[in-house]
């Protein structure tokens, strides 16, 4: 046995036969070829383990493509960047900057590999920026017989972008992803303005502040009317740095020692929760910075926290917002950690919540001192309501009955899965619950 394994936020755990770590693409070939035939199934990739729910577990064997980080190439002329698929964002975005490229976004947590990244469909914020899995133009993965298959964009739209469009997005659940090739942007800046704001005078302009704002992300604290509005949009001006004194006194005393110290109080004592929420509130101050856009990310969150997110069409967004404060605020949950509202475009990866149209994407948060269950399932029920569709690397309760309902691509996507593992090799009990069974292909097996 290999141990226990955990996730980051420590709230999943597994203990799988063998935990392995390939160094080579042949070597994640020879790998899974093997456990297969020892029968050391199912076989599972995994990550940094950002996701909440139970995606990577498995008694079987999990594979770690950690050791497989490298840069392989960068095309400054055409933007396009060739990378091995465990390479961290961060480590991606500090390689880009080096030769004067970016990605248009790279999500929230610089910690996660890129190819869970893409496996979940980690996205960032803006409605003319789609999902990470929107900047891929070919991946490399190992599949269930150890045969190594390339998926490219397709270059016109009368080719079959079935592979590509479930490769992108595709849960682990297709094979373990080895190589990936980027498309980038010139490295570019972004002036952001971060306001504090009042529920009842942002609610009527939130839609077309939206519309006029190249990245729009907004926290919403329990039992206030209160929101922090973070605006960013791109600009040639020079950058204009905060005071480092000031910068770590904001992120390691407020946003970490501080934050962390009341989420702790609430864990000790749910009742003060909303007096805990009204504290973190009133933390929330203005600022405005221009910089890189890499440098303007998020830092890594240092307090564990578990999170549910659903996109929802970006016109119900406000309904979802104070129907979701107000469900907090009659039934008294315990909830301390702001809400966080982020928007996307639409993309064509098969599983993207995001397919169809340009989203809003509502996720909500609970320390790991206070219990999720009923404020997710109240949260959940409201985003189902209005068209939600689960973020797959976080929390939710659907089914694969559920999703064939929801998801446009589904009945494609497990064309896709039949052909490259039809005897379900990487299927493991979270993907047999929201997957179903590996379907079967008329006239049989490929």
């Amino acid at each position: 046995m290999a141990g226990t394994w955990q996730n980051w936020s420590g709230q999943v755990s597994c203990t799988p036969a063998s935990v392995e770590y390939p160094e080579s693409e042949l070597a994640a070939a020879a790998l899974i070829t093997a456990k297969r035939d020892q029968g050391n199934v199912p076989v599972r990739p995994v990550g940094a383990g950002h996701s909440f729910n139970d995606l990577c577990a498995t008694t079987g064997t999990l594979i770690d493509p950690g050791r497989m980080n490298r840069v392989l190439g960068i095309d400054t002329a055409t933007g396009r960047v060739r990378v091995q698929a465990g390479i961290t964002l961060r480590d991606l975005t500090e390689s880009l900057a080096s030769a004067g490229l970016a990605l248009r976004h790279s999500g929230g947590a610089y910690d996660q590999q890129l190819g869970g990244s893409l496996a979940t469909g980690t996205h960032g914020t803006g409605t003319t920026s789609a999902s990470l899995s929107a900047q891929v133009r070919s991946v490399r993965l190992v599949t269930a017989d150890g045969t190594v298959r390339e998926a490219a964009a397709p270059a016109s739209t009368s080719e079959d972008s079935d592979f590509f469009n479930a490769a992108v997005l595709g849960l682990g659940a297709l094979g373990l992803v080895t190589e990936v090739e980027l498309e980038t942007v010139p490295a570019f800046r972004l002036h952001r303005v971060q306001t504090p704001r009042i529920l009842d005078s942002l609610m009527p302009e939130l839609l077309d502040r939206v519309a006029a704002t190249d990245h729009t992300e907004i926290f919403l604290f329990p039992y206030t009317r209160r929101a922090l509005l973070l605006e960013a949009t791109r600009t040639d001006a020079p950058a204009q740095r905060e005071n480092p004194l000031r910068l770590w006194f904001e992120r390691d005393i407020l946003e970490s020692t501080a934050l962390g110290s009341m989420l702790r109080i609430a864990a000790t004592k749910p009742k003060v929760a909303p007096l805990v929420s009204q504290g973190i509130a009133a933390l929330a101050n203005s600022g405005e910075r221009i910089d890189d856009s890499t440098k303007l990310s998020i830092p890594a969150a240092r307090v564990r926290y578990t999170e549910m997110e659903y996109a929802i069409p970006i016109p119900r967004v406000i309904e979802a917002i104070e129907r979701i404060l107000a469900v907090i605020q009659a039934r008294r949950l315990p909830v301390a950690s702001p809400i966080e509202v982020r928007f996307a475009a639409a993309d064509t990866a098969l599983l993207s919540p995001a397919s169809g149209g340009p989203v809003a994407y509502v996720a909500v948060h609970q320390y790991v001192g206070l219990p999720w269950e009923d404020y997710f399932a109240a949260a959940e029920s409201i985003l189902l309501e209005l068209g939600g569709r689960p973020h797959w690397g976080k929390r939710h309760s659907l089914t694969a009955r559920d999703f064939a309902a929801r998801v446009p691509g589904w009945n494609a996507f497990g064309r896709v899965r039949a052909h490259v593992d039809p005897d379900g090799i990487f299927s493991g009990e979270y993907l047999q619950r929201i997957l179903g069974p590996v379907p079967s292909l008329p006239g049989g097996r490929p």
